[in-house]
């Protein structure tokens, strides 16, 4: 009776298992998008977003709009502080710097709130230029993302407040 006999096979240098799991994780996560953030075809799906002036605050205003030089300080540019809090109070039912006929918010009607139209491009030519400011002079405008820009509509076509007052600081 003959037993076949089978070589022994060198076994693999030291780390080759590793290398080859983490290559195979790797790709596995690139098939599938694996940012954490969603995707589709490659396309990385936004953030989710509120539609609330604490929201917009803590991911609009204050880390795109309320900067030094900007809207924010002792003089902010066309009297707008959108500081934390300070938005609020400069923005619903406050007539424009540009045109007091010309509101900044307007309570469920985001498309005459000249905040919306700036951030949009829609403003009228009298109203200056689109929001926000590019960050380098002569580079093109950029809009905000479309999550941010779903999160002030929406604000704004609610009521302007998010369905109530703003907390405390807002």
């Amino acid at each position: 009776m003959g037993y076949a006999t089978r070589r022994a096979t060198p076994p693999c240098p030291p780390g080759t298992v590793s290398v080859i799991l983490l290559a195979s994780a790797a790709f596995a996560c690139a098939a599938c998008g694996g940012g954490g953030g969603g995707s589709d075809g490659g396309v990385v799906t936004p953030p989710a977003f509120e539609a609330t002036i604490s929201w917009i605050q803590n991911n609009v205003f204050t880390p795109k709009c309320a900067l030094a030089g900007c809207h924010t300080g002792p003089n902010p540019q066309n009297g707008l502080d959108l500081s934390m809090g300070n938005a609020f109070a400069n923005l619903v039912n406050v007539p424009s710097f540009c045109d007091p006929q010309i509101v900044r918010v307007v309570p469920g009607d985001s498309a005459n709130s000249l905040l919306f139209q700036k951030l949009t491009n829609t403003q009228p030519a009298h109203c200056g230029e689109p929001m926000p400011k590019p960050q380098n002079p002569g580079d093109p405008w950029v809009m905000l993302p479309a999550n941010e820009l779903q999160a002030i509509r929406q604000w704004i076509d609610g009521d302007g407040s998010g369905g109530a007052q703003p907390q405390p600081g807002y």
